[in-house]
């Protein structure tokens, strides 16, 4: 009985370290910029919400304006090869794909 509770314990205080570790991980995050090419504020919504692709990338935030025809992602990447490949699968072209640092 004692073994069973121990054991448990150990696995617990084992689960609570990898947690507190994998926040630890930074995944490099990116801004680009392209021109929205058909998008609009729905679809840019499913896609925000999207889980992470087959490329790793995961949307953070998306800002717009049909106005201009600009649209600006913040995404969290491996790379910046994936961003690109990430834009290529639905033919967008980005003018600029940048490394950045965020306050959060």
């Amino acid at each position: 009985m004692w073994y069973g509770l121990i054991k448990r314990i150990n696995y617990d205080y084992m689960i609570n370290i990898i947690k507190r570790i994998s926040v630890n991980i930074i995944v490099p995050r990116f801004l680009d910029v392209h021109p929205m090419k058909g998008l609009d504020g729905t679809l840019l919504r499913e896609l925000q919400n999207a889980p992470v692709d087959e490329f790793g990338i995961k949307h953070l935030n998306i800002l717009y304006n049909p106005e201009v025809d600009q649209c600006f992602c913040l995404v969290e990447a491996p790379n910046m090869e994936a961003v690109q490949k990430h834009h290529d699968k639905f033919g967008i072209k980005c003018n600029w794909i940048i490394e950045v640092k965020t306050t959060n």
